[in-house]
């Protein structure tokens, strides 16, 4: 059921990207009611030398002319970083499979946690072998780097207000 839906929504712009033109045009509907959630559809298409593409979103954020190619972007780059995860989880030699518990989900969830998990170690490795790399290469030591890290972090003072201004203004995108 549609609920003050409006398909006047519609937008076209033209972009210079990368030195290429892109002809974009967005059309969305606001309002939308599904299982007592409101909620509001994007559509977002961009041709670039003969080659189209199409997103679509489904958001709980509110929808306007000024923000429909923001929130469209950032559903895009959330789903980027989602995909990217998972095909590093599938391919990077994590393994990560759909049936490695047949019977109990519990199982698979358990897994599913512990492989994150490995994951996350194994980012955290290849960062301190980059950040050990630089600090041999600027000729500090480590005990030095570290010291310049505390010293920044207690002379760096955090306002009260800026904190509270960025817990109000952030909000979770769910695409």
């Amino acid at each position: 059921m549609l609920i003050g839906s409006n398909m006047d929504n519609k937008q076209e712009r033209i972009n210079n990207k990368k030195g290429k033109w892109v002809i974009e045009s967005s059309m969305f509907l606001t309002d939308i009611v599904y299982n007592k959630h409101r909620l509001n559809w994007i559509e977002c298409t961009s041709e670039e030398d003969d080659k189209q593409q199409r997103f679509v979103h489904i958001t709980d954020i509110k929808t306007t002319k000024d923000n429909v190619w923001e929130v469209s972007h950032q559903g895009r780059m959330r789903w980027k970083i989602e995909n990217e995860g998972f095909n590093t989880l599938k391919n990077s030699g994590l393994n990560m499979q759909h049936k490695y518990a047949r019977k109990h989900l519990w199982s698979m969830k358990n897994f599913y946690q512990l492989l994150l998990i490995g994951h996350m170690l194994i980012q955290l490795n290849q960062k301190l072998k980059k950040t050990a790399k630089m600090i041999e290469e600027s000729g500090m030591t480590l005990m030095a780097a570290i010291e310049d890290l505390l010293a920044t972090m207690v002379k760096q003072v955090i306002e009260k207000e800026f904190v509270e201004e960025l817990i109000q203004n952030t909000g979770q995108l769910r695409y």
